[in-house]
């Protein structure tokens, strides 16, 4: 296959950095922190959240050496904890990736508003920077979110969980092409109907995606970090601090994190709708229709079943 085509530790590493959106991220939720959160402690929750993530990451790292599929959490998930869970890991996937890129496509008119202000205060130089700086962020965040909701979606589809079609890739750049495409009308939809109702851009429809996208992501990461000891656990080529002491925290630290987040969710949100803090309820709805189309699957076809999560390990 062409170089060109393939995914290199490189391009990964600038995958995930666009994902996390540096720029856009502290702009957007830093300030939103310091009023409505602890202010003086920030720095220190900032410390202890990427001290949980660097212990999820060395499980995720041990547990992607073993396992070789398209899927990542979803397939981590199956693999581990059952094929039940496994899909509703994957469609609460699905929504969070699609939630985060309709979400920050809203936000977006936000940031404009910031381009005014730096001209205000900072003059025709610091506009164009900030303008620059800040649309590539945003831009950058919302393709790495827009791709992992398509391949999700491709790797769904090919395992029949969603329909077969989400699972053809383009015939020329073999991209999931259906999928992407269909991640792009959803967030059309959404925000075409949002703007029909006049909800505002930032405080209801970006604070309740962006929000729902994060709770969703967070209960992803805690439960591959479980998923890491149990997979590991029964194995003799177990490692106690990459495969069950970092994973177990960052288990922990993650659960931690995704329970003070839906107690609190209007201080994540920033918004005190009734409706868009009661979003979340929608992930537990996506949970329980992956639960529920999983066994489907297994009461009526036995062969589909045996495929969901399936994974060629090293």
């Amino acid at each position: 296959m062409n170089e060109r085509r393939t995914l290199t530790t490189g391009r990964v590493v600038f995958l995930v950095v666009a994902a996390a959106a540096p720029m856009a991220a502290m702009i957007g939720n830093v300030p939103l922190a310091l009023i409505r959160g602890n202010g003086a402690g920030l720095p220190a929750a900032f410390a202890v959240s990427g001290i949980v993530l660097l212990c999820f990451s060395v499980g995720f790292a041990a547990m992607s050496q073993q396992v070789i599929n398209s899927g990542a959490f979803y397939t981590y998930v199956g693999l581990a904890l059952g094929k039940p869970p496994g899909v509703a890991a994957a469609y609460v996937a699905v929504l969070a990736y699609t939630s985060l890129a309709c979400g920050l496509a809203a936000a977006f008119g936000y940031f404009t508003h910031l381009f005014a202000l730096a001209q205000e205060y900072g003059g025709t130089i610091l506009y164009d920077g900030t303008a620059v700086l800040l649309c590539t962020s945003v831009l950058a965040s919302y393709l790495a979110v827009h791709n992992a909701a398509g391949r999700y979606l491709f790797a769904l589809g090919r395992e029949r969980v969603l329909p077969e079609v989400l699972g053809r890739f383009h015939a020329v750049h073999f991209s999931p092409h259906i999928g992407s495409i269909t991640v792009t009308a959803v967030s059309t939809f959404v925000l075409v109907v949002f703007a029909v109702v006049g909800a505002d851009p930032y405080l209801v429809v970006a604070a309740g995606a962006i929000g729902l996208g994060t709770l969703g992501i967070i209960a992803l990461q805690a439960a591959a970090a479980l998923s890491v000891v149990v997979f590991f656990w029964p194995r003799p080529d177990r490692s106690m601090g990459r495969t069950v002491v970092a994973p177990g925290i960052g288990f922990v630290g993650l659960t931690t994190g995704l329970i003070l987040a839906g107690t609190h969710y209007s201080t994540l949100t920033g918004s005190d709708s009734v409706v868009v803090n009661a979003i979340p309820v929608v992930l537990i709805l996506a949970a329980i229709a992956g639960v529920l189309v999983a066994l489907r699957i297994r009461r009526r076809d036995a062969e589909t079943y045996a495929g969901i999560a399936a994974a060629s390990l090293r």
